[in-house]
């Protein structure tokens, strides 16, 4: 994720997928503290599409989750149920 001025840009995981512009006055305060820390460009997020104008080369989109450090096995699993739709209190420890 990189501040944009006005908008915050979202990187897909995917290389397929283009950038998402985010409205920077509604960025979830998990994402502000992990900029605060340093943490912001390998933080897992999950967003959602809101518009795609056919002006912009970027759609706007909404963070739904904030769901932690790429590279940790429960943000990871998080990022995966969150693909999918899949509630993530469904996996167990074990």
């Amino acid at each position: 994720e990189d501040n944009v001025g006005p908008y915050w840009a979202l990187i897909p995981a995917d290389p397929r997928l283009p950038r998402l512009h985010v409205d920077s006055g509604k960025v979830p305060p998990e994402i502000l503290r992990a900029q605060e820390c340093g943490k912001l460009s390998s933080m897992l997020v999950g967003a959602r599409v809101l518009k795609w104008a056919s002006t912009s080369h970027a759609p706007l989109a909404a963070v739904r989750a904030a769901l932690g450090q790429a590279g940790e096995i429960d943000a990871e699993t998080a990022a995966i149920a969150f693909e999918y739709g899949l509630p993530p209190d469904d996996f167990s420890a074990e």
